[in-house]
């Protein structure tokens, strides 16, 4: 039996399929088929972490949202996807998605080597 959180919608393209051209169109499905693959196995990660349902559901729209925007994870973005989430939530909605994303980070690191690389917070 599948768990609740098992799984999010896909990602979808921002235009109408009609308006891209094919190469286009096979640039976005890339796109799309990298941030699924990375949003599954951040919920993998969290689930093995033993995350509540609903840590594993927000954490991993919180990815989604960020990866959409900004398809990696480098300091700029990061400071990007900060500045918009204050723009655009409220404070208390703004920790959680950091949150999610320091946890995304910290993912990473532990799955190579067993341990945590010493990285900056958010």
């Amino acid at each position: 039996m599948a768990s609740p959180v098992s799984q999010l919608p896909p990602v979808q393209p921002a235009l109408p399929s009609s308006l891209l051209t094919e190469t286009e169109k096979e640039r976005l499905s890339s796109q799309m088929n990298a941030v699924n693959l990375q949003i599954s196995e951040f919920r993998q990660y969290l689930i093995s972490k033993d995350m509540a349902a609903n840590t594993v559901q927000v954490y991993s729209y919180a990815l989604r949202q960020f990866l959409c925007r900004y398809h990696q994870a480098d300091f700029s973005s990061l400071h990007l996807y900060k500045v918009f989430l204050l723009e655009h939530y409220k404070p208390q909605t703004v920790n959680l998605r950091l949150r999610a994303l320091n946890a995304y980070r910290a993912d990473p690191a532990e799955k190579l080597s067993g341990k945590r690389h010493q990285r900056g917070r958010l």
